[in-house]
C-alpha cells in the first residue's frame, strides 16, 4: 500500500508496539498513535471519528468532527506544544488552551481546567459536556456596575477574560462599551499612565475610561476635569463595585488611600491563535 491508504506505517514488523492500544488504527496512522499515546485511556480514535465505511480502509473510511464537536483543533498532526499542560481539553480547545499558556493560567490556578469546569457527560465529548461555571461562585467579594450578584452572562466578562488576555487581571483585549467594541491595554496599574487605568497618551482608552461618557474625570472622548493620578482603585474599589469612597475634599475630589498602591507591570503579547482549525 502507498501512503494515500496507508500515510504512517510502524515497519515491516507490522508491530505497532505500545501504539497498539488504539487497536487497528495504530497500524496506519501510527505518527498519530504515538503523539496521542499519553491519552490512550481517555481519547481513543473515535471519540472524534466515526466509521463510514465499514470493513473499508482508505481515504475517507472515518469522519471528520466539525467545529461543533471540535471548536478549534490543534491540527492534523494531532500534537500540541506547551498547552499539552492542559491534557485532553487542548485537542478540542486548543485557541483557549494557547491563550491560557501565554497569559499563564487563570489566575494562581495553574493545574488545569477541571479546576472551573467540571464533567457533566463523563467520557463524553461534545457540547456541555463540562460545567459553564458562573464568576460569583469563586469571586464572591468582587462587584461590579454589572453586579454579579444577578447572574447576567455578561456579569463579569464585559471586562474581563475568564481564558487570558495579554493584559493584566485578564482584562479583555476589546471590551464592548455604550459606544461599541474599544481596544484597550492594560500592562501595568500606575494609575494615570500609558497602559493603566486612564492613558497618558491616548486619553480615554484606558480600562477605566472606555465607557464613561458623563462622569467628570477620564471620559472615553479624552475630556475631564483634572484628577489624581494615582490608581484608581485606591479609591473606586472592585468590592465596592467602583464607587468612590465617601472621603472627599471640600473640591468634591476623593481623598486617595494613604496606603502605597501595589503596582504591577506586564508585557503585553498579541491575542495567541490556534494552530489550525
Amino acid at each position: 500500500p502507498d501512503e494515500e491508504q496507508v500515510p504512517a506505517f510502524p515497519g515491516p514488523s507490522h508491530n505497532a508496539g505500545e501504539s497498539s492500544v488504539f487497536g487497528s488504527c495504530a497500524l496506519c496512522h501510527n505518527d498519530l498513535a504515538t503523539t496521542l499515546l499519553p491519552l490512550h485511556d481517555t481519547l481513543p480514535c473515535d471519540t472524534c471519528h466515526e466509521e463510514l465505511l465499514p470493513g473499508v480502509y482508505g481515504p475517507g473510511h472515518q469522519s471528520r468532527p466539525g467545529a461543533d464537536q471540535v471548536p478549534s483543533f490543534s491540527g492534523p498532526a494531532h500534537a500540541l506544544g506547551s498547552e499539552a499542560r492542559f491534557g485532553e481539553c487542548g485537542y478540542c480547545h486548543n485557541e483557549l488552551a494557547v491563550r491560557l499558556t501565554a497569559a499563564g493560567a487563570h489566575g494562581s490556578f495553574r493545574q488545569g481546567c477541571q479546576r472551573c469546569h467540571t464533567a457533566v457527560l463523563p467520557g463524553e465529548y461534545r457540547p456541555m459536556h463540562e460545567s459553564v461555571p458562573r464568576c460569583l461562585d469563586c469571586h464572591r467579594e468582587q462587584r461590579t456596575h454589572h453586579d454579579p450578584g444577578a447572574g447576567a452572562q455578561d456579569e463579569c466578562t464585559i471586562c474581563h477574560d475568564p481564558h487570558g488576555t495579554g493584559n493584566l487581571f485578564l482584562i479583555n483585549e476589546r471590551v464592548l462599551t455604550p459606544s461599541g467594541a474599544r481596544t484597550v491595554e492594560f500592562s501595568n496599574d500606575n494609575g494615570l499612565a500609558d497602559g493603566s487605568f486612564a492613558d497618558a497618551s491616548a486619553p480615554g482608552s484606558g480600562i477605566c475610561e472606555t465607557c464613561h461618557r458623563v462622569t467628570r474625570y477620564f471620559r472615553s472622548d479624552g475630556t475631564g476635569a483634572a484628577h489624581i493620578s494615582q490608581p484608581c482603585t485606591n479609591c473606586h474599589t472592585h468590592a465596592a463595585a467602583f464607587v468612590a469612597l465617601p472621603t472627599a475634599t471640600p473640591t468634591g475630589t476623593p481623598t486617595p488611600s494613604t496606603t502605597p498602591a501595589v503596582v504591577s507591570t506586564v508585557t503585553p503579547t498579541p491575542t495567541a491563535t490556534p494552530a489550525s482549525g
